[in-house]
């Protein structure tokens, strides 16, 4: 009876944490995050172009590990990384959700967006967030591109380069993810729960 017990309390308290929203409130924080930190889900993330709002967090994604990448218009190596990461967006499109962030103003991306879209004869679909000082000022910047590796709760996982940005990487991440689950959520079998009377 102590054992099914502790396991109600393990699940309860399982899905207690998974309903709260912790963590840093990125326009309050006065330091940049480490891996490992939680980011605000309720959390308004930028100005967004390209998207079905002007606004977002990420509860907005809710179940996907979020992928932001840091670019600007006169950045090769990042522009270069756009194909890629379209078709890893389309290929993992249920489980991650790339978003583009600029510092860039509005009209210059929107420009840029467009004239890219002409030179390659297709459709730019991932959101970008536009103007950001908030993302960039506590997520550190080690290369161009960069990327912040947001679980589906906010725990900042990793940030790296473009050599992590590839079908390996992301299954990885996922599996990850998929077996930190499974060791917290408790294991309830239907035959060993006795009813409450």
């Amino acid at each position: 009876m102590k054992k099914i017990t502790l396991a109600c309390v393990l699940a309860l308290l399982y899905t207690g944490l998974i309903g709260q929203d912790y963590g840093y409130d990125l326009r309050t924080a006065d330091a940049p995050l480490f891996i490992g930190d939680y980011v605000k889900r309720s959390m308004p993330l930028g100005k967004f172009i390209n998207y079905k709002s002007n606004t977002a967090c990420l509860a907005d994604f809710e179940g996907r590990v979020v992928i932001l990448s840091f670019w600007f218009t006169t950045c090769a190596s990042c522009i270069v990384m756009f194909p890629k990461e379209e078709a890893l967006q389309q290929q993992y499109n249920k489980n991650i959700q790339f978003i583009m962030v600029t510092y860039e103003p509005e009209q210059k991306v929107r420009a840029f967006i467009k004239d890219w879209e002409q030179k390659n004869n297709t459709r730019f679909r991932m959101p970008i967030i536009i103007e950001d000082t908030l993302l960039r000022k506590t997520i550190r910047n080690f290369a161009n591109p960069n990327y912040a590796w947001l679980s589906h709760r906010g725990k900042l996982l990793a940030q790296t380069s473009a050599d992590f940005i590839d079908s390996a990487g992301i299954h990885a991440v996922l599996q990850q993810l998929r077996a930190a689950e499974e060791n917290i959520r408790p294991k309830i079998s239907k035959k060993n729960v006795t009813p409450i009377r």
